[in-house]
């Protein structure tokens, strides 16, 4: 897979199910959802909810209170959204890995043994 065929990838899986638009907040869903995910690719090695806070306000560059901060991050929409994405980038993940006899013979794999507890 190419870096651009990742990127859209994960484009698409965030887009399938976080909403673009919510006409209740300032920043949208899906922007607070990805930049939450990405800042955490950023330099830092300590974490806490003020700095991934700050990090989005400068990213953003849109202010977010301490108090709506937090309620997004508590509520169970943001779970479920991350909860869906993540299902849906393992299952493509899934589906584009393929195990061939080669890679079997070269990890020692003699054989696979599927039960049936039905």
């Amino acid at each position: 897979m190419t870096e651009n065929s990742i990127l859209d990838v994960l484009k698409q899986c965030f887009e399938k199910f976080i909403p673009a638009e919510d006409a209740r907040t300032t920043i949208t869903p899906l922007e607070f959802t990805i930049t939450l995910v990405f800042c955490y690719f950023g330099d830092s090695k300590t974490f806490s909810l003020e700095s991934i806070r700050r990090f989005m306000i400068g990213h953003l560059n849109q202010s977010i209170s301490r108090g709506a901060f937090w309620e997004r991050m508590a509520g169970n929409r943001l779970k479920q959204n991350l909860q869906s994405v993540i299902a849906e980038l393992m299952g493509r993940l899934a589906a584009s890995v393929q195990v061939s006899e080669t890679i079997l013979k070269q990890l020692g794999v003699n054989a696979i043994e599927v039960v049936d507890s039905s």
